[in-house]
């Protein structure tokens, strides 16, 4: 595989990509949070952002942190009581083993867990179980900023140091020659 796209799409898609064959899932891995699933269709995995959260690194820059939330709700079946528990905890294991473990994704991104529901409907004649994950991925957006047309008639570059005691802090500006 390769390295994830740093974008909500794609690290939705990349996830998808990930687990898909890596749970008892298969293939039935989705990209989105609502898939019309029938009772034929389980076990089966959706996986979803429900937002994200900026941070500012520096002033007059564009170097953010961005925290995305990602959703992965599975979905199991079990013959007994007993089955759908064992289910539920094998195949969110599955999910966190595949997910945490990736070297591709831990040298790009911090991945975290932040969560875990279970839920068992032990009514009716099929048991249905679901594991909802929450996620965090912090990674580095890169934002680009159009400088089409600008021109500089002089960039100044102060390097300064601080004023400890003694130092010389004598105003050093360098100037850029603009090509």
């Amino acid at each position: 595989m390769t390295a994830p796209t740093l974008t909500p799409t794609g690290i939705r898609t990349d996830i998808v990509t990930r687990l898909s064959g890596a749970t008892g899932a298969g293939s039935a891995v989705y990209d989105s949070r609502r898939v019309g699933l029938g009772v034929s269709d389980i076990p089966a995995i959706t996986v979803y952002s429900p937002g994200h959260q900026d941070t500012r690194k520096s002033l007059g820059g564009l170097l953010y942190d961005r925290k995305e939330q990602i959703g992965i709700t599975a979905v199991v079946t079990g013959a007994s009581d007993a089955a759908l528990a064992a289910a539920v905890d094998a195949i969110e294991r599955q999910i966190v083993n595949a997910l945490l473990t990736d070297m591709e994704w831990n040298a790009v991104v911090l991945l975290t867990q932040i969560g875990c529901e279970k839920e068992m409907s032990l009514e009716g004649a099929k048991r249905v179980g679901y594991v909802v994950l929450s996620f965090e991925v912090a990674y580095m957006p890169d934002y680009t900023v159009d400088l089409t047309g600008l021109e500089f008639e002089r960039i100044s570059l102060d390097t300064q140091t601080a004023d400890p005691e003694g130092a010389d802090v004598s105003l050093r500006i360098t100037e850029l020659e603009q090509e």
